[in-house]
């Protein structure tokens, strides 16, 4: 084995392990980033005097705990007195041998104590400093944040249009606002609720702009600015071509102006008499205006034709030398425009310059309507009157947002956040006066902890949100001071982060904050910048194209105010590598997806024989472009492990849940009706559903689905029920029996609303319709697991809609469930992954593939106000704020632009750089080979005939690299694999899947065995009448050994009732919780059984235990785990079994086939060894007391299965003790 060489960077690397230094580090992909962290962090609790002196910072939990497992794993390395070989281990073994010396002399006990290394994400280090002060950081009690808060956003937007519902009330500025927008209440709401989620970017502007009649000016100031720094750079940008571009101008203009005919409406023409570049300010802007209109054209491209329109005529009537001076003029603009075309930053320049606004605030909107003024006068509103009314609006809003906090008790992440910076500074902290002041005076711990600290480590710099950075400078304030005073070991600052990767802007992410700490500061602490190079992941070859066509993809030059990034190149660290380390397919034609999964299967394929045992990645922008690739894959016998790709509502069995559920809760939706219809526990076929939707417009009593099913199966002469029932009558047998099962199981979940769950009443319908047998048979492994989830979260929601008091919708069901993924099926030694790019980051793999790259993903819906922050050059900031219009106008490229169209258009521009930083993260995944893929189309044919492939759209990610793989696609054509493609071209639709006919005929015996097991269903745990037997009819379930008492019997009645539910629901989490919670409902049972009140508590206690031992206790839990496969509870049964006894009916509590076919049958006993009774005497008293019975059941059994008595099992369960007997054979 070769010796390993020192990284390129080395040095660099030793610099960043000076603890007396604060510093910024940039490190790309691959550059060994966490264990140069680890290495600081080691080397830092060398020198403090605790280790909570060091305060590391990650922004997921995972990370953190990644990097505590990477602290005490070097603590374990530096145990071992032999020092390791290679040099980064060696760098890392000395750290640790010191830090454990360090721990030996000051008895920290890190390795039995880990709980004392700050490891944390910024959340929890904002709950726990907020937590520490509730008085102070104005939450007054225990934090609860709530990852998802859209629920508490929603209650106060409510709350604040609720005014707007009560005439003549409301406050003038909301109402104002509802007006503009056409009183859409829907609209505004959801605009407002969106407002919420990001209001630390807002808040203190708002509460400017409402309270200073400045702040306008403000504004545009900041606005004519901006402008002037994008005309100033275009200014720059031209200043090489002025001599000619101006001689070129002014012949262009004055032609024009000369020739009326000539581009009547062309800006051009403000161009006459021109000297010199127009200057950076917007009063120059229709100069500008016509410069742009010479350059570039209506789509903002750089002109390649070039005609009189522009001011260039060549027609005879002009005279010879006025032509020959236009076709000089016209070849020299036609150098330039070329030029620009090919200097992207120019380009870029310009373009810029076309989206500037051209009225700024003075703008003026349009009403609402003709009729109505939004500000009840003839004029229309200007934009700065609707900026003032939504900043009104939208603290009103925050006030009732801080009412929903407190009424409920919990907040969001961002509140939580807010409350630790009016801990850490107090001038933020806004309404708490005298008790602050009081806090200082006291010398409060909330002030110490700036002083607690030392050191603080910041990994993944480049995605803090400007909140995150304001509570770090926060905790730092006065590290600068007490640097300078000389007061001890110098305070630091690391951060480390890789601004080619920030890709979370979604998150608020600002990669604008790790460009200017690049420059040199962090607040006032001074910054030394190191940057690393060396790349230990990617092969050389890889590497040369990362630094190649993809750093081309990059800016030129750095943008800090838009977020643009200039490439940084590495070095390789491994040599060697693949000739062709980059493939690009482009798949064309009217099957392209198809032709795009099938290529992948072939290159994953291929990737797998020829590398065995390597690992293979499939990155996507978004899951919805894995749609076609993973059944592909799989359909070739490729196992993938995927992570948060698969919805859990794509689950065939969680969708049609949500549609029971929808039914159940919106009764009146006919279309959830008309698709119960169709679900697979019913099944119609489209005849049928035709016929129903003739009945119904036909019939005068019947007009809808939960009608016909109530009237059809009613025991009612009504002439109403009777039509109902002709027409069921009239319908083919198998119809009849679908709608008939619909019908019976139904009622189970309606009849006691208000006395269970909803979950209950969902889950019991499902059941009762064959929702297990579904389960059973369905093709996806976890689809038992999506139920589970599926009405767990069901119950999630109707807990939540009971604290807040609300009727559970099912629109908020439906968005919680969307938001849930299907539990990853993790397949033991498959290679082949696939994920977002999101989710990969930080991981590594032999092989990347990323397919759909000429893809673009959905923009986000237009805000109520766009909100920019901009640096500008001189170092200086400023907020611009702008309303949106009523009506989103379509303006030309090259046309006036308002000042929302303007930010918006700045969004645009850093969505399309963190696009390419995005495809950045995604490619420098690969140790060895990238693979990229894409849905193309072809050009139209040039004058030639020859074809070229079309350009990808605007911000995917091949419109990044297009100009680089244009010539380097292998195009996919159909002809690769007609056979498979004209095979899914004429696959069949796909068929109607339903319960056979077998299965609901089965279902319907179940179900009409007595009345007790309906009952039971419909309310499992609420009160009802009890049951009686028919009296003609022998019952092998009396015993010779009944109870002594009223009350035993009622306890063993009502526990086996209990228990049939909990055997028909199958293995499912219990916990004491539930039996207690559900201790009422059963003692009301036992009061309809009998039971006198002075025997009542023994009672209920009993029961209690008996249901402890079956849904908590090992044994109990072996019999729920069965009877959820393929058992029977409480299966009643009517057979011969000789001559001499007749007819009997027997009832058996639970049958089930175990994995080896054995069928078992179990009764279950409630009853005990007597006080003093060994255990073992007491089961062979039961044995003996029991076995007669079973062998009937057995024999039953054995009848209509037709199967020997040897492959029988029978057994008793005794719940109270938590014991399964078998029976001896027979």
């Amino acid at each position: 084995m070769s010796e390993m060489r020192p990284a390129v960077d080395a040095g660099a690397r030793s610099r960043a392990l000076d603890t007396s230094i604060s510093c910024v580090v940039t490190a790309p992909a691959g550059s060994g980033k966490t264990e140069l962290l680890t290495q600081r962090l080691l080397a830092l609790l060398a020198v403090v005097d605790e280790p909570e002196e060091v305060l590391a910072i990650t922004f997921t939990r995972k990370a953190a705990g990644e990097m505590r497992a990477r602290v005490l794993g070097a603590l374990a390395l530096g145990e071992q007195e032999e020092a390791p070989g290679e040099p980064y281990r060696l760098q890392t073994w000395q750290l640790a041998r010191a830090v454990l010396q360090r721990d030996e002399a000051l008895g920290w006990a890190l390795q039995s104590t880990p709980a004392r290394l700050r490891l944390q994400t910024i959340d929890s280090l904002c709950q726990r400093i907020a937590g520490e002060q509730p008085v102070l950081s104005l939450l007054g009690g225990a934090l609860r944040p709530q990852s998802n808060a859209e629920w508490l956003y929603q209650h106060a937007v409510d709350a604040l249009l609720a005014g707007l519902e009560r005439r003549h009330q409301g406050d003038q500025h909301l109402r104002l606002l509802a007006d503009f927008y056409h009183g859409d209440l829907r609209k505004l709401a959801a605009m407002l609720v969106a407002m919420l989620r990001i209001r630390e970017q807002w808040l203190s502007s708002m509460v400017h702009l409402s309270a200073d009649a400045a702040a306008i000016d403000e504004l545009q100031a900041c606005l004519s600015k901006w402008c002037a720094e994008i005309l100033q750079q275009a200014r720059d940008r031209l200043q090489s071509y002025a001599p000619e571009l101006l001689e070129v101008a002014e012949f262009a203009a004055t032609t024009l102006k000369a020739n009326p005919a000539l581009g009547p409406n062309s800006l051009i023409r403000e161009l006459q008499g021109i000297e010199a570049l127009p200057e950076p300010t917007l009063a120059a802007l229709p100069a500008w205006r016509g410069l742009l209109e010479l350059l570039l054209t209506g789509s903002l491209k750089p002109r390649a034709k070039i005609s009189k329109a522009q001011g260039f005529p060549v027609d005879r009537e002009y005279g010879a030398a006025a032509i020959a001076m236009s076709k000089r003029h016209k070849q020299n603009l036609k150098r330039i425009c070329e030029a620009i075309g090919k200097e992207r930053a120019t380009l870029a320049a310009l373009q810029a310059v076309a989206g500037l606004p051209e009225h700024g605030f003075t703008e003026n909107y349009a009403p609402a309507s003709a009729s109505t003024s939004v500000n009840n006068n003839s004029e229309q509103p200007a934009a700065t009157e609707l900026l003032v009314a939504i900043s009104h609006c939208l603290l009103q809003l925050v006030a009732q947002l801080q009412l929903v906090f407190a009424e409920q008790g919990c907040c969001d992440h961002t509140e939580v956040t807010l409350a630790a910076l009016r801990v850490l500074d107090v001038s933020a902290a806004q309404g708490a006066g005298e008790t602050m002041q009081l806090m200082q005076q006291q010398g409060s711990g909330a002030y110490a902890w700036h002083r607690r600290l030392r050191h603080i480590l910041v990994d993944e710099y480049q995605d803090t949100s400007l909140l995150q950075y304001r509570l770090l400078c926060a905790l730092t304030c006065d590290w600068a001071q007490i640097n300078a005073n000389g007061e001890g070991r110098p305070r630091t600052v690391f951060l480390v982060g890789d601004a080619m990767q920030s890709i979370y802007a979604f998150r608020e992410a600002r990669v604008q904050l790790f460009l200017s700490a690049k420059r040199g500061c962090f607040g006032d602490i001074p910054l030394q910048r190191i940057d690393l190079l060396q790349n230990f992941r990617s092969s050389a070859s890889l590497v040369d194209w990362f630094n190649g066509p993809l750093g081309a993809a990059f800016p030129a030059h750095e943008d800090t105010a838009r977020g643009g990034v200039t490439f940084s190149p590495a070095v390789a660290y491994a040599s060697g590598g693949s000739d062709k380390p980059m493939r690009f397919y482009a798949c064309v034609g009217e099957h392209a997806a198809q032709l795009e999964a099938q290529k992948i299967v072939q290159l994953v394929t291929a990737s797998l024989e020829s590398r065995p045992g390597s690992s293979i990645a499939i990155l996507v922008k978004k899951r919805g472009d894995l749609r076609a690739i993973l059944p592909a894959l799989r359909a070739a016998g490729i196992e993938v492990q995927n992570s948060d790709i698969d919805l859990l509502v794509q689950r065939e069995q969680v969708a049609d849940c949500l549609l029971l559920a929808r039914a159940f809760m919106a009764s009146h939706d006919d279309v959830a009706w008309w698709a119960l219809l169709r679900a697979p526990w019913c099944g119609l076929g489209v005849a049928v559903l035709q016929q129903l939707r003739r009945h119904f417009s036909s019939c005068k009593h019947c007009g809808a689905v939960p009608v016909l099913l109530e009237r059809g199966v009613a025991e009612s002469t009504e002439a109403d029920s009777n039509a109902c029932k002709q027409f069921l009558q009239s319908l083919p047998v198998d119809a009849r029996e679908r709608l008939q099962h619909l019908s019976r199981a139904l009622p189970l979940a309606g009849a006691s609303r208000g006395h269970i769950s909803l979950r209950e009443r969902v889950e019991n319908c499902w059941i009762a319709l064959g929702g297990r047998s579904l389960v059973a048979r369905a093709t996806q492994p976890d689809a038992a697991v999506s139920i589970d989830t599926f009405f767990d979260e069901l119950e999630a929601y109707e807990s939540e809609c009971r604290q807040r008091e609300e009727q559970p919708g099912f629109a908020g069901l439906q968005k919680r469930v969307q938001a849930l993924f299907a539990e990853q099926q993790s397949t033991p030694g498959a290679g082949v992954h696939a994920m977002t790019i999101f989710k990969s980051k930080g991981l590594e793999f032999d092989t990347v593939i990323l397919p759909a790259m000429s893809g673009t993903g959905r923009g986000d819906p237009p805000p109520l106000i766009q909100i920019a922050e901009r640096v500008f050059a001189d170092g200086s900031s400023g907020v611009l704020l702008y309303p949106r219009s009523a009506e989103t106008g379509t303006a030309s490229k090259a046309g006036p632009k308002s000042v929302y169209q303007f930010l918006n258009s700045e969004k645009s521009l850093q969505s399309s750089f963190e696009t390419t930083r995005l495809l950045y993260v995604a490619a420098t995944r690969a140790r060895h080979e990238l693979l990229l893929t894409a849905c193309m189309e072809f050009a139209k044919p040039d004058a030639s005939g020859a074809v070229e492939l079309a350009a990808p759209a605007k911000g995917s990610l091949l419109a990044c690299l297009w100009p680089a793989l244009q010539s380097q696609a292998v195009v996919v054509e159909q002809a690769m694999s007609n056979t498979s493609l004209a095979q899914a071209e004429t696959r069949s639709p796909r068929s109607l899947k339903r319960l056979a006919l077998v299965d609901i005929r089965e279902l319907a015996q179940r179900e009409t065995s007595t009345e007790r097991a309906r009952s039971f269903n419909t309310a499992p745990f609420a009160a009802r009448a009890p049951t009686q037997k028919p009296a003609n009819l022998q019952s092998s379930t009396q015993t010779t050994n009944l109870p002594a008492s009223s009350a035993e019997l009622a306890v063993g009645s009502c526990a086996h009732e209990l228990l049939q539910l909990a055997f028909q629901r199958g293995e499912r989490r219990w916990c004491a919780r539930d039996i207690d919670a559900l201790a009422g409902s059963w003692q009301l049972r036992l009061a309809q059984l009998g039971v006198p009140p002075a025997q009542m508590p023994h009672a209920l206690h009993r029961l209690q235990r008996a249901m402890q031992g079956a849904l908590l206790g090992s044994e109990g839990l072996k019999l729920l785990e069965c009877a959820g496969r393929n058992g029977r509870a409480e299966w009643e049964l009517l057979a011969c079994v000789d001559d001499s006894h007749g007819w009997q009916r027997s009832r058996i509590d639970l049958a089930f086939i175990d994995e080896d076919g054995q069928r078992w049958i179990v009764d279950y006993k409630i009853s005990e060894p007597e006080p003093g009774e060994a255990i073992q005497a007491f089961l062979e008293r039961e044995q003996q007391c029991h076995a007669e019975q079973l062998a009937q059941y057995a024999a039953t059994i054995a009848i209509l299965e037709n199967r020997s008595l040897q492959s029988i099992t029978t057994a008793l369960y005794f719940p109270l003790i938590d014991r399964i007997l078998p029976m001896p054979g027979r």
